[in-house]
């Protein structure tokens, strides 16, 4: 039996792609945050920024005493989500990418039980020293 070589191709296109995943859920989260950023500016446009925030937000996992060694898990985790929304917005070129990135990363890293909170605007004082000469 011969093989197709366009099959083939494919095949080794897609195994070299999914070599990034670590299974099946870092795919779907993946496609989750590439998701989120694309139909961000459809959810602002239609819902207040407090009102998405709210149905964006989950409930973070209950504290527990293996909180510290989940630590560096989390961080990883965090990271990752931090990468494939990179990804997607380096894909995506949209306007206003911090604002699409914020609302994506919030809301997966609530449902992975983080403690992250969703804020705008600058520090008094960085803005402070931006103004001030070198």
């Amino acid at each position: 039996m011969q093989s197709n070589p366009i099959e083939d191709v494919a095949s080794r296109r897609l195994r070299s792609r999914l070599r990034h995943f670590d299974g099946p859920g870092d795919v779907g989260e993946f496609l989750a945050i590439g998701t989120a950023l694309a139909i961000a500016p459809v959810a602002l446009s239609r819902l207040k920024l407090p009102q998405l925030l709210a149905l964006l937000d989950a409930p973070s996992a209950p504290h527990t005493a293996n909180d510290r060694d989940l630590s560096s898990e989390r961080g990883a985790r965090a990271a990752r989500l931090a990468l494939y929304a990179d990804y997607w917005l380096g894909r995506l070129r949209p306007g206003n990418p911090c604002l699409r990135r914020s609302l994506a990363l919030f809301w997966r890293l609530r449902r992975a039980g983080l403690p992250v909170a969703f804020c705008l605007g600058v520090r008094s004082d960085q803005a402070l020293a931006a103004d001030e000469p070198a």
